[in-house]
């Protein structure tokens, strides 16, 4: 009894990684986030909810016909695709099986191209909206060498050449993680998601338009020109001022480049706090009522 015979796909188009395009240095980020490349075949593995996005990437690489098979108990969908060609490819580009932690980094003009580190921010990235004070974040999870050059390309979109920190991660010594928060998210959002033809996965796009659409809310809810007057001020928690504590201390921060020395007081759901010059002069003593 002869068997069934076997399933005929079309063939990849190699010409497609050949050459760095927009769309191809995309998806070369995504697959070093979430690709795997063994001697003979690509496998990605995605959220049943992301499936939309895995038949994208088929259609770019002309290979539409495969199926997604079922993964991780119906919760995932598989793409593989046999190919030992499209899989040097892949290996050229640092996309291999397993050890992570020594990935060597990915090639000079890669590093610098916005649409691969959206791949790898849609790959293994997070975009945060927290849900009680609108506060922005953008967290990547990667090997220490990619980290690396991702710190280096924010760097040159924020606008004070700020350089992230790179920190280990909490459940494996083998990767880093790089997070910034508030403008610093809002900019870095920005430069990787705003061209709206560019691919990118849908729910990450949606939440980098929430993103974008924030308006820092620290010197319009802090009157710091008030209260940097020498008078010492009693503020309520939640009412004068945040009760986010990071809020709070981005806008102190602030306050505190304006040639003065703060005086400040912890006291529960209230704070006191005073301005004073730093440059000796009498004013008033700490702790004295004053009307606001």
């Amino acid at each position: 009894m002869k068997g069934r015979p076997r399933q005929r796909y079309a063939v990849p188009d190699l010409e497609f990684f050949a050459e760095i395009t927009s769309e191809s240095a995309y998806w070369i980020g995504f697959l070093t986030a979430d690709g795997c490349a063994t001697a003979r075949e690509l496998i990605v593995v995605l959220k049943t909810e992301d499936a939309e996005h895995l038949r994208s990437f088929q259609r770019a690489l002309g290979c539409a016909d495969r199926p997604l098979a079922p993964a991780n108990a119906g919760a995932g969908r598989r793409l593989a695709i046999g190919c030992a060609a499209l899989a040097r490819q892949l290996h050229a580009y640092g996309i291999v099986a397993g050890r992570a932690h020594t990935h060597p980094g990915v090639l000079p003009h890669l590093a610098e191209s916005r649409d691969f580190w959206r791949g790898v921010v849609d790959g293994d990235g997070s975009l945060r909206v927290d849900s009680r004070t609108g506060m922005p974040s953008l967290l990547v999870v990667g090997p220490p060498a990619l980290m690396q050059q991702f710190a280096h390309f924010l760097s040159g979109v924020f606008a004070d050449g700020f350089v992230p920190g790179l920190h280990r991660h909490a459940r494996s010594d083998a990767v880093r993680v790089v997070q910034v928060g508030g403008r610093r998210a809002k900019a870095a959002v920005a430069a990787l998601y705003a061209d709206a033809g560019a691919p990118a996965l849908r729910r990450k796009r949606e939440r980098a338009a929430r993103i974008s659409a924030w308006e820092p809310q620290v010197y319009s809810r802090y009157p710091w020109d008030r209260w940097g007057d020498g008078s010492v001020w009693r503020l309520r928690r939640g009412a004068d001022y945040a009760v986010a504590r990071r809020v709070w201390e981005s806008g102190r921060r602030a306050a505190r480049t304006r040639a003065k020395r703060l005086r400040f007081r912890d006291l529960g759901e209230e704070i006191e706090l005073q301005f004073v010059p730093r440059e000796p002069q009498r004013s008033r003593p700490f702790g004295a009522d004053v009307s606001q």
